[in-house]
């Protein structure tokens, strides 16, 4: 069974406030059509591999003006391109990577929201109340996938071949969302999309929890991430925890998936938790034996993760206390 299958299981969503921002687009100047990417138009960014990681990139909520030649829909989802690729694993493995970007043009910018108010977009988003886990925040949803998935085809046509779609939400304010392989972010929330990213191509669960919670229970058995034991010689990263370049910042570090206890992450922080432009070790060893799994390669601990990893060192092994990050990510089974 391949591993986008329990991708496909999990339903990752958060996000922050939410500001109505209906945009007109009649009140923008006239732009000349050769001026503009054409809605479904693709841009191939780079092409390395022919059995590599596809990643589809778009946006929702940009309008006509908006797909102008070099324009704010071109600048966004290159920015976002180029910053996940500073991002350690991800760094330095262009090559195991093919992507995409596909223009879609929305006749008005922003998300579906609360009180019945609803806008022509391309995607069409929405969003709806969220009371999991004690998180009373927004969440953001994909209202029809086949949507999405007909414009990423233009650029990838076999959908299982379609490993990574991220979506670039146009004025809606939201913080960020994973939806199966979709990864969903505002523009201009860099940190947050590659958090996104961690959910919808690693599988990695939030490792971030709140006081209130304490009743809650968490299942960590379908995550690489978190575990429901912090015995170092029976945790799922024991051999990491083990090995003398990570032994003393890798360890067991009590409150992850939302709850603050019988918990335990790997690392004091991370980018799954929030707030840090890094993954902790486990998570970045995920995501590279997921790079390999794509791209039908062998994968060997000490060749391809060992001997290549940029790593950031985290603080002692330990309780943390409570920090809420990325304005609640919430995830859940789907």
């Amino acid at each position: 069974m391949k591993y986008v299958i329990l991708v496909l299981t999990i339903l990752l969503v958060s996000c922050s406030g939410y500001e109505d921002s209906r945009i007109d687009p009649s009140f923008q100047p006239e732009i000349e059509e050769s001026d503009l990417h054409k809605d479904g138009e693709v841009e191939t960014l780079f092409a390395n591999n022919s059995k590599g990681v596809n990643i589809v990139i778009m946006g929702d909520g940009f309008v006509r003006n908006d797909l102008q030649i070099n324009g704010a829909y071109e600048q966004e989802v290159k920015e976002q391109i180029d910053f996940l690729f500073t991002i350690p694993p991800f760094k330095g493995r262009e090559q195991f990577f093919n992507v995409h970007i596909v223009y879609t043009e929305s006749q008005e910018t922003g998300v579906d929201g609360f009180n019945d108010t609803t806008y022509d977009t391309a995607l069409d988003l929405r969003l709806s109340e969220n009371n999991f886990f004690n998180a009373p925040r927004a969440i953001v949803f994909v209202n029809d996938e086949e949507v999405v998935y007909k414009y990423a085809e233009r650029a990838v046509p076999a959908r299982e071949n379609i490993h990574l779609i991220m979506i670039v939400s146009k004025g809606s304010f939201i913080n960020g969302a994973a939806n199966g392989i979709m990864a969903i972010a505002s523009e201009n929330n860099l940190e947050t999309m590659v958090h996104e990213v961690g959910h919808a191509l690693g599988g990695l669960a939030d490792e971030y929890f709140f006081e209130e919670n304490r009743d809650e229970n968490y299942d960590a058995s379908f995550v690489n991430n978190l575990d429901n034991t912090n015995d170092l010689t029976a945790i799922k990263w024991n051999y990491i925890a083990a090995h003398p370049n990570y032994s003393d910042f890798v360890g067991a570090y009590e409150g992850g998936g939302y709850v603050p206890n019988n918990v335990w992450r790997p690392e004091q922080e991370s980018l799954m938790k929030g707030g840090w432009r890094f993954f902790n070790t486990p998570s970045r060893e995920q995501i590279v034996k997921r790079i390999h799994e794509i791209n039908e390669l062998p994968y060997s601990f000490e060749d391809d993760f060992i001997n290549n990893d940029e790593f950031v060192r985290s603080s002692k092994q330990g309780t943390s206390k409570l920090y809420l990050p990325l304005q609640g990510c919430v995830s859940t089974k789907k």
